[in-house]
């Protein structure tokens, strides 16, 4: 319910639980998007993430599926608000789940993160946080089984590969000559690593000037990347992930 709350920027209060994450600012868009047979009342946030995890029984549930999608930089709000809204609907809510996603800036511009000079500019990667409930939804609720071929290695493959699809389609469409790819480097035969997430916490301690573990990993991946630089042999629009799509399992 925590998670829910903190990527939509908004507070709920269940179960005698607060959680409230309204006061963020880098939170752009929040939709939810839900099959034709799902109870209207889903479309309200907390109905729709207190019922999903109700509808769990283990002592450890999930009641979510995240999915972290990064979006280029040179394409408007609207255009990635469309992008994904399209993305989500023909590969998730068509199988039956609920969807809930949520568009942020991906800079440090929230006014409770002091963490540099105002004056400097701060570079961000747009990025979408999408939340899916594991079980179908029907008129009646949820499935009370669920869909095990979600989890597939094949299954999750095909969901980079979909993502790739639409988002260069969307570049395609808009002019742009760039282009990315569901493989990894190694999988398209590219002698090149690529850099780690790095995340807000060490984004804002690196913009600090304050060294961390993973930003000297980062220099160094990108100094041994330095000699391939020439190949050209992907050109990738200006992404915070060299993995298109990210998927929690």
């Amino acid at each position: 319910m925590e998670r829910a709350a903190y990527i939509c920027g908004t507070k709920f209060i269940h179960n005698g639980r607060t959680f409230n994450h309204s006061r963020r600012t880098d939170v752009l868009h929040r939709e939810i998007l839900l099959p034709d047979d799902a109870p209207r009342e889903f479309f309200d946030r907390l109905t729709l993430w207190s019922t999903a995890q109700a509808a769990e029984k283990r002592k450890k549930p999930r009641y979510a599926r995240e999915i972290l999608v990064a979006l280029p930089r040179k394409t408007s709000l609207q255009t990635n608000i469309v992008l994904v809204r399209e993305f989500v609907t023909k590969t998730f809510v068509d199988l039956g789940m609920c969807a809930d996603f949520a568009i942020h800036r991906g800079d440090s511009k929230d006014k409770r993160r002091k963490v540099c000079d105002q004056t400097k500019k701060r570079p961000h990667n747009p990025h979408a946080h999408i939340l899916l409930t594991p079980r179908r939804i029907t008129p009646e609720g949820f499935d009370s089984v669920k869909d095990r071929s979600w989890n597939l290695p094949s299954t999750l493959v095909k969901w980079r590969e979909e993502w790739a699809n639409f988002l260069n389609k969307t570049l395609e469409k808009k002019g742009l000559d760039d282009r990315v790819s569901h493989k990894s480097y190694k999988d398209q035969g590219i002698d090149r690593e690529p850099t780690k997430h790095l995340g807000p916490v060490y984004a804002a301690l690196e913009r600090k000037g304050i060294r961390t573990k993973i930003g000297d990993e980062n220099r160094a991946i990108e100094a041994r990347n330095k000699q391939y630089e020439r190949k050209e042999l992907l050109h990738e629009p200006q992404l915070e992930h060299e993995q298109v799509l990210e998927i929690s399992r």
